[in-house]
């Protein structure tokens, strides 16, 4: 993260927690995965305890609460929204502003499609954690992908590239490694399909990721 340069991005909050030494782990929790479940909350609780720095959403019930946890036992905390800055902050969240130990960053335009560079490196920065967390249900499926690709680079507000990312999770996936490319984006919901043992309709398109079961 301390690579990446923030140049036209609103924030509020430390900005010496983009650059600084704390140990940075990115947080992801299922919206299904419940905000008071003890495993999630000792962790967040060790979290603060051990000054680390979380980076992430914070936009699902678990994620929320793993932030106000780990920020009221002493965390650090990089929020990154896809909407405009909050107009206030509370509890856990307040004090740690207060206390330099929160930097809020806000990811969001009015515009689609925009050539802002900044933007898309700060979300690229929480994928560039050395550390993740993840808190799934065991019939949880974690996908990241994008609806299509886009230069940040290039001229106008059209798409730009057809290729995009696919990251899979799931504890139920035994055999995970580097596939070759697809042919369809209906390749990805044929795979969900499959991971819940749905029989895909003959009418739909695309061929689920059969290496991953």
């Amino acid at each position: 993260m301390n690579r990446i340069k923030l140049v036209g991005v609103n924030y509020d909050g430390n900005m010496r927690l983009w650059r600084g030494p704390e140990v940075k782990i990115s947080v992801f929790a299922s919206r299904h995965f419940d905000a008071d479940d003890c495993r999630l909350v000792q962790w967040a609780a060790e979290m603060g305890e051990t000054h680390r720095c979380l980076v992430g959403t914070f936009h699902s019930k678990a994620e929320q609460r793993i932030l106000e946890v780990a920020l009221a036992n002493g965390a650090f905390a990089v929020w990154l929204r896809g909407c405009s800055l909050p107009d206030y902050y509370s509890g856990p969240l307040w004090n740690a502003m207060a206390e330099d130990r929160m930097l809020t960053i806000s990811c969001f335009h009015m515009k689609h499609h925009t050539r802002d560079t900044a933007r898309y490196c700060t979300h690229l920065a929480a994928m560039c954690c050395k550390r993740h967390a993840y808190f799934l249900k065991e019939d949880d499926l974690l996908i990241i992908t994008a609806d299509h690709g886009n230069d940040p680079t290039w001229t106008g507000t059209d798409h730009t590239r057809e290729k995009i990312p696919l990251l899979i999770y799931s504890k139920s996936i035994k055999n995970g490694g580097y596939y070759p490319e697809r042919m369809s984006f209906a390749d990805i919901g044929a795979t969900i399909l499959k991971n819940f043992n749905i029989e895909k309709p003959d009418y739909l398109l695309g061929t689920p990721i059969e290496e991953l079961f």
